[in-house]
């Protein structure tokens, strides 16, 4: 059997498109229907077939609709569940990203500057966006510094780099960590000429893409990127989560850490200003945080897994 791409195009028509089926288009062609079944396998191969899972949406669009109005979202997309390999914080994670990357590219057009935070599900997401088909003018910017030197998900140079690559776009970037060594060097990094650039670029934004982090007594917190001291006064403070290595309590207010006068990157105030926040976040440990910083306004749009949109309208029936 002939592997020309013109014979394989012909092939996948007859089955996708037509309805025929393998025995039917072997008759027609004369040939065997293993060799149309191998055929239409390096059709796959060749890119010249492209086959899509969408799954179903039936009953989440009430949980979205629900979650919209409890939290006072624009909107809320609820990932269905579909990885199923891993632990279940990395399933989660990896549902969102899966979900989140077939529509942000299409969400950013005509966008002028997006921010990007970090963690593991924006990170995850980043990888699985297609590439843009066109160029755009538009320019993502890091939110906040990188932390630590091995994990990906908090390096947010590469994060950034990533997105702008996939979406054709201009990258800026910050080339500090999150936490300087003390106050006096976090001053002079913002005082540098460069840097005021970043500066206006935040003023600018007219959407953002951020994570939302775990209490610090969970696992997957960057435990050893701060200090003792800091650990315990978060701690006592009832911190329930983080948006962009900034800490709040219940009610969404700010718990100070003590590295706050260290601290390189946009203050999660300053997202209300922004049209557009969408956070990326779900877990069981993070549905108190999510409710918190919903309520609080510092995001507009959430898009979650289907576990924790259950648990997170279980959490606010108990709350009423």
């Amino acid at each position: 059997m002939s592997d020309d791409k013109d014979f394989l195009y012909r092939l996948a028509i007859m089955y996708y498109t037509e309805g025929l089926t393998q025995q039917e288009i072997a008759q027609r062609l004369g040939i065997s229907r293993p060799q149309i079944s191998r055929g239409l396998a390096r059709a796959q191969e060749a890119g010249i077939v492209r086959i899509e899972i969408v799954p179903p949406s039936e009953g989440l669009s009430y949980l979205e609709e629900k979650l919209q109005r409890a939290l006072g979202l624009h909107k809320v997309v609820v990932a269905p569940r579909m990885s199923r390999q891993g632990a279940d914080r990395e399933n989660r994670n990896q549902d969102i990203a899966i979900c989140a990357s077939k529509f942000i590219g299409e969400f950013l057009l005509g966008k002028n500057y997006v921010g990007i935070g970090w963690g593991d599900t924006v990170y995850r997401t980043a990888l699985d966006l297609d590439f843009a088909k066109d160029s755009r003018d538009t320019y993502f910017v890091p939110l906040i510094g990188s932390l630590g030197m091995q994990e990906s998900r908090y390096q947010v140079n590469s994060i950034v780099d990533r997105i702008s690559e996939k979406m054709k776009g201009r990258s800026m970037f910050i080339n500090s960590p999150a936490f300087m060594h003390d106050e006096q060097t976090r001053n002079n990094t913002l005082n540098q000429k460069q840097f005021s650039s970043m500066l206006q670029a935040w003023k600018r934004l007219d959407t953002a893409i951020i994570g939302l982090g775990v209490p610090v007594d969970y696992p997957g917190f960057p435990m050893s990127e701060f200090k003792p001291d800091n650990i315990e006064r978060l701690k006592q403070a009832g911190v329930v989560g983080d948006i962009l290595g900034q800490f709040f309590n219940k009610a969404g207010e700010l718990c100070e850490s003590g590295s706050e006068k260290e601290y390189i990157g946009i203050q999660i105030g300053d997202l209300r200003n922004i049209e557009q926040v969408i956070c990326l976040s779900g877990g069981s440990p993070k549905v108190k945080g999510i409710i918190a910083a919903a309520r609080s306004r510092y995001f507009t749009m959430l898009v979650t897994d289907e576990r924790t949109a259950n648990e997170l309208v279980v959490e606010l029936e108990r709350m009423e």
